[in-house]
């Protein structure tokens, strides 16, 4: 009463199974008993995968006791069950003291080492041409708590990094990744200790910019927070580490070109008027402006006016919002 002895062809069934008598000239006495056969045999398949089973054993070394039980081991057989036992290093599986044969995902890869959850229900196909049972829906298991490493997180973010940069001109080196790896171990460890500190926001963000294609840097200094420049005859401005930023101009100045320009870079440049007033501001070769008219301070002592500007990695484009004071 064994339905994986079953054939699709109706004239091979005559003695697929010896409790079920079909046969030609069949006796009416045994219609009976075979009509029940069938329906035992169909009862123990449905056992067999609805996940009533359990499995027995080492957790790399299952067993299950079938329904059906094997006599040999079939192409295509299929059997569910509830594992005991997280899974450890290549488990194996027996069904009705057969041979074991590893668990695999897809060809020649092993389950990882903690897939199978203790308590989870899974089902297994044994495929005779791999010599192998494979593990049904294995990317539908739920990651067991702490199984995400900082070694894990630094290897998604290497190659997500490759992936973006791949086929294109200075695509990232060998050498670019195991530095970005490391930055990325660092960053992780981070994130998991300190749970999404205002730095590590910073950097999630300028990631997520970097996945987008827009070219954005980060470095331990950069800040979303205004980041004071030193006021100068010439003022200098640093773009990594200055993004958002201010100043109060103690005299007649000019804005120098900026370092770091990055190509699909937002900046800004809080300007204030110091207490005398009267104050301008001059731009140097980097700065363009609509009509190519520079843009002209507002001299109201203790004045602000923003500058909103986008670069091309070349210029700087952008517009003065005066007078917030």
């Amino acid at each position: 009463m064994t339905v994986y002895t079953w054939s699709q062809t109706a004239a091979s069934n005559a003695t697929a199974d010896s409790t079920v008598n079909f046969r030609e000239n069949q006796a009416p006495s045994t219609v009976n008993d075979s009509a029940r056969a069938v329906m035992a045999a169909v009862a123990k398949y449905r056992d067999d995968l609805s996940g009533i089973l359990n499995t027995a054993g080492a957790s790399t070394a299952y067993t299950i006791t079938s329904n059906q039980v094997l006599a040999a081991l079939t192409d295509g057989f299929c059997i569910s069950a509830r594992v005991h036992a997280t899974s450890g290093a290549a488990p194996t599986l027996s069904v009705d003291g057969l041979a074991a044969k590893v668990i695999r995902i897809h060809t020649s890869t092993a389950i990882p080492t903690g897939a199978l959850l203790s308590g989870g229900l899974y089902t297994f196909t044994y495929d005779s041409g791999d010599d192998c049972w494979y593990v049904h829906d294995y990317f539908n298991v739920p990651l067991a708590a702490g199984s995400v490493t900082n070694a894990m997180l630094a290897d998604a973010a290497a190659w997500t990094m490759k992936l973006r940069n791949a086929g294109t001109t200075g695509a990232v080196s060998d050498a670019a990744l195991a530095d970005l790896t490391a930055a990325s171990s660092a960053a992780a460890a981070d994130f998991l200790t300190g749970f999404l500190s205002t730095g590590e926001i910073r950097k999630f963000a300028l990631s997520l910019l970097g996945i987008l294609g827009v070219a954005q840097e980060w470095t331990a200094a950069q800040n979303f927070d205004a980041q004071a420049l030193t006021d100068a005859t010439t003022i200098n401005w640093n773009l990594n580490t200055q993004q958002a930023a201010k100043v109060t101009l103690g005299g007649n100045r000019t804005l120098g070109n900026p370092t770091n320009m990055k190509d699909g870079g937002f900046y800004s440049l809080m300007i204030t008027q110091d207490a005398t007033g009267s104050r301008t501001l001059a731009y140097d070769t980097a700065y363009k402006w609509p009509g190519g008219t520079a843009p002209v301070l507002t001299t109201t002592a203790g004045a602000k006016d923003m500058l909103v500007l986008y670069s091309d990695g070349a210029s700087m484009y952008g517009s003065l919002q005066k007078a917030f004071a």
